[in-house]
This record gives structure tokens, sequence and C-alpha cells, in this order.
């Protein structure tokens, strides 16, 4: 499907189900005179509209989106010149020998800096690389500025939504109005799939949330994961996902739907995961480099910060596709996950260790009598720190040091400072996170130990991130490669093929019927929460299928129960299945 916004010119002024004849349509070039009142216009990209049409919302507009690719293009300069200056320009060895042992001629940074260098061959071809790269990048992003201008003009125009709105009104209310241009025959995007209700806000969802919705449903089933026994932090972090969306399953997606036999789809699919595994190989020494350099500048201003950012948690990436639901767009997404990580917070702190508080309470004790001297000393003579050594370093980088340590320690310290008892809170948190709320104070810990698994500190997820990069050919190989069998007998269980929209998830699709004998137990708990999301945003939406409209009236008994909201309510109907913690 092409990448363009293909917005056609169609002259037909009465506005039903029937195929409108279209003219100026060469190509991807077509005539853009989107705005006139009497003609209706449709797009042949629907799929690229609407992801354009969301994009320009997510970013708050052209400026900002501009704005983002050249701060991706500032961020990979910078790690660029910074391993270049570092790697090759200046003198390492002539600014440990004179200015470690203090002798006179250390003065000035640019007498160790030396143009002269040869530069490394790896050094030089990582630059030829990633200099490639950016060329590409800005040649792609740049062009695609010229589509959002008319997507601005459809905001600005059409809806009647400026750039300082994008800032507070809600994606649900951007479908409302694009429903009610389309509905008032002001222009047309949908051919076929209009109702009596006009322009069904569903089906714009689902077509931006295709390909998430069937890696929701690959997470949710471990069907990547089985084959290793790595953690999954590590076998799912955004790099491994970077590269299967990207690279790998858009491609084995088109594959399956072709017409050749079984044998040939695989044999394709796997020539093409091998030569993602030849490139990530060849290319990882390189990629490896910029990575640890971009996570060591991204965070280096946290090392020392008195809130101790860099030893704050969060929800690995892994964890973050077990929580989203199908059809969720990533702003609705984003402010759940956002509201749980407060909650969180404090049920880290339900279950403190008291041996391990005894132990990290005596080290920082014991780290503060240094700090204390050090700071007596300052007092004394402020020249101190730097002027007297101990076993070669001077004694202000004991002091940086030893406030780098004096800071994890606290931020590890756990202790209970608030009100709610352990069950008000996993009852506030499980809320954002689509979970059952435990029964009992057993299984509120057995909850706490499994999330905790996957809720961690900044410097964590990006050790994650690097393993994951070294690991890479390893997991690709193990976890796709030799894995491809299974991943196809899942896809072709769980995907069905529409020519005008392409492959969609059928746990996400909320119009279709769904044998609950013959499926995953926790996808179809998905679904059920999915749907429920799904009308409580879009409560006018009647779309939906009969099976899923009756287990909404089912629960519906639920509504305004603080104690069991509806959304959980999957597990009491399905009372047979367990919830399995572990599967998290």
């Amino acid at each position: 499907m092409s990448d363009y916004l293909n917005i056609e010119l169609d002259v037909h002024t009465p506005y039903d189900n029937q195929e409108h004849p279209v003219i100026n349509k060469q190509n991807n070039h077509t005539d853009y005179h989107m705005l006139q009142s009497d003609i209706h216009y449709i797009t042949s990209n629907l799929n690229t509209f609407y992801d354009r049409m969301y994009n320009y919302y997510f970013r708050g507009g052209i400026r900002n989106i501009m704005l983002s690719i050249f701060l991706n293009m500032a961020i990979l300069t910078t790690t660029n010149i910074f391993i270049l200056y570092t790697g090759t320009f200046i003198n390492w060895t002539d600014i440990i020998l004179e200015c470690k042992y203090n002798t006179s001629n250390c003065s000035s940074l640019t007498d160790y800096i030396d143009y002269s260098n040869k530069i490394h061959p790896l050094i030089l071809l990582y630059i030829v690389l990633t200099s490639s790269y950016a060329l590409i990048y800005l040649y792609v992003n740049i062009n695609s500025l010229y589509y959002y201008s008319y997507i601005k003009r459809f905001y600005n125009n059409l809806l009647e939504i400026d750039t300082e709105l994008l800032n507070i009104i809600k994606w649900e209310n951007v479908l409302d109005k694009i429903k009610e241009v389309h509905d008032n025959k002001k222009i047309m995007i949908e051919r076929f799939n209009t109702g009596s209700s006009g322009l069904d806000q569903y089906l714009i969802i689902s077509r931006m949330t295709q390909y998430n919705n069937i890696f929701i449903s690959l997470v949710g089933s471990n069907i990547l994961f089985n084959p290793s026994n790595l953690s999954r932090n590590i076998l799912f972090t955004t790099y491994i996902e970077t590269i299967a969306k990207t690279f790998i399953f858009g491609k084995i997606i088109d594959i399956k739907n072709t017409n050749e036999s079984t044998e040939n789809k695989l044999n394709k699919a796997r020539n093409h995961i091998f030569k993602i595994f030849l490139l990530d190989i060849l290319l990882l020494p390189f990629i490896l480099l910029f990575m640890m350099t971009y996570y060591v500048l991204k965070n280096s201003r946290d090392i020392n910060n008195k809130d101790g950012l860099i030893t704050n948690k969060r929800w690995t990436n892994y964890a973050l596709w077990t929580f989203r639901t199908y059809n969720e767009v990533e702003s609705d997404f984003n402010s759940r996950i956002f509201k749980s990580n407060f909650h969180m917070n404090k049920y880290i702190s339900c279950y403190p260790s008291k041996s391990m508080n005894f132990i990290l309470y005596f080290m920082r004790f014991f780290i503060s009598t240094f700090l204390l001297f050090l700071i007596i000393l300052s007092f004394i003579e402020e020249r101190a720190l730097l002027d007297l050594k101990l076993c070669g370093f001077n004694l202000l980088w004991y002091l940086a040091g030893l406030t780098v340590i004096t800071t994890t320690l606290n931020s590890l310290l756990k202790t209970k400072d608030f009100e709610e008892t352990n069950e008000e809170i996993v009852e506030k948190l499980v809320k954002y996170l689509y979970v059952l709320p435990p029964s009992n104070i057993i299984n509120n810990y057995k909850l706490y130990k499994t999330f905790t698994k996957h809720y961690k500190s900044n410097i964590a997820n990006m050790l994650y991130e690097i393993s994951s990069i070294i690991l890479s050919p390893y997991i690709l190989y193990v976890c796709y490669y030799r894995n491809i069998e299974d991943i196809f007998e899942f896809l072709n269980k769980t995907t069905t093929y529409k020519p005008s929209i392409g492959s969609i998830d059928n746990y996400s699709n909320l119009q279709k019927e769904l044998d609950i004998c013959n499926n995953n137990t926790d996808l179809i708990r998905k679904r059920e929460k999915a749907y429920i999301a799904f009308k409580t945003i879009y409560p006018q939406w009647i779309n939906g299928v009969k099976e899923l409209d009756d287990y909404l009236n089912r629960v519906s008994r639920y509504e305004g129960d603080d104690k069991f909201p509806s959304m959980y309510a999957s597990e009491l109907f399905h009372s047979s299945m367990t919830l399995n913690q572990a599967d998290l």
C-alpha cells in the first residue's frame, strides 16, 4: 500500500453508497482542490490518511512534526560528533600523563585536540552509515510534510480545529467532527463502509490500530517468547519491537496473504528473516556504539539529580504491550499508563524487605560519614577538594561518586508513608491496567511480585535495551527464524484479510462473532475489556456484535460498583478460567 496521501477528486454531488466515477487519477499525483464546498472528495489510501490524521493530532500540528524531525537529526548529529571527537581527535594519552599527574603542561583542553589524527576505519564506516541513514530519514520525513500541509488544511478548514485546539481537544472529539463533515456530505471519505448511522468511528480506529492489534495478540499469546528462556523484558525491548514491526511482520503478513502454497510462504518468510538476521549481525557493532552513547548522553543529566530520575521506575516495554488493549490509540494508552505509575509507585512500597532495609540503612549511614568529612573539609578550605588527592583522584571526584551512591540508596529504601491500605492501592492501580483485582492478601502479594518484575528503574530498562541489542542475533534466530511455523500458524488462525483494509486481528474485531471454545482465554478477556473501553469512549456506537452486546448487558449490573468495576467482569463470567499471573 502506498505511503502517499492519495486524495482523489470526485465530481459526483449526489452522495450514496454506490461507487462514484473518479477523475484525475494519474499515478500518485492528483488534483488537490480539497476544500471547495461544491465537490466531494475521497482518498484511496484510507489507512495512511487516518494514520496521518492521528499523527498530526498526536504531535500537535505540523510545526511540532517538523521540530520532532530536526530534534532526531540533532540527536544523531550530536552523538556522531561526540563519538568522532572522543574516539579520534582527543589525545587521551597526553591528558592522562600530563593532567592526572598535574604537570605544568595541563592548562587548556584545546591543546589535546588534534585534527590531524587519522579516523579509525570502523569509526569512519560508522559515520558513513549513520549519515546515510540521516539523509534517507530527512528525505522521507521532509517529503511527508508536503502531505501534512493538506492534513493541516483539512483540520483548519473542514474540521475547524486550529493548532491551539489540538493541545486540549480529545481524539474522540476529532473523530466526531470527521464523522460530522462526512455525514453532512462536505467531503466523502468512505465509499462502502457507511451504514444508516453514517461514518463508523470504530472502522477508523481499527484501521489506525491494525498492526498494533496483531502485536497485542502475538504478545498476549506468548508465541514470540516460548522458544527462549530469557527474560521477556529482554526478548521484547523497544529495539526488538522496532525490528519486528518495521522489518519483519509487515513482510510476513504480506507473504501470508498471497495465494502460494504454505511451504513456499514459509520459505519466503524464513529467507526474509534470515536477511534481517545477517544485516543485524553486520550492523550490530555500530548500533551498539550509537545506542550506548545515546543512553549515556540521555541519562547523564540524571546521574546526580536530587530527584533521582535515573532510579525512577517505569514499566518495561514488554509490560506495556501486555497492558495495551485492542483498538486503543496511543494518546488514550499513554494517559492510562501515566495514571498507573502514580499508584504503582505506592504499590512498590507496600511490601518492604525489612532485612534489606537494615542493610541499606547501614550502608547509607556509613557513606554519609565520609560525605560529612568532605563537606567539613570544603568549609575549612574551598580548594581542598580540588588539591587533595587520594589514590590518584582528587576529593571532588569522591564527593560526586558518594553523592550518587547515597541518592541510589535513598531510592532503594522503601517506606510506606501513606494512609491507604494495600488493597485500596491495588484497586486504584488495576483500574488503569485492566487487570483483575486480587481477592485476598496472598493474591495481592503474588500480583505485587509479578508487577515488580516488569516495573524497573530507568537504569535497569537501559540495561535491558543494551542486552537485547547484544543478544538480538540470538533473539531473531530463535524467536523469529526457527519459530516461523508457529508464528504463521497463529497468524492464519487469528487474522482475516480484507482487500480494502488489510489483515485484521480476529480478537480485536468487535464486529465479528468469535467462538469462545476454540480460542485463547486470555485474548478473549482482552477482547471483552477492549469492547467495554471502546463503548465507554463512544457510547453512541451501536455496530458491535450481539455476543459482545450481551456480555456488556450482563456486566452492566456492576456499573458504579467501585469494588468490582465492569472492566474486570470477564474473569467473573469465565469463572472456570484461572488468571495466570506468571504469563504477564
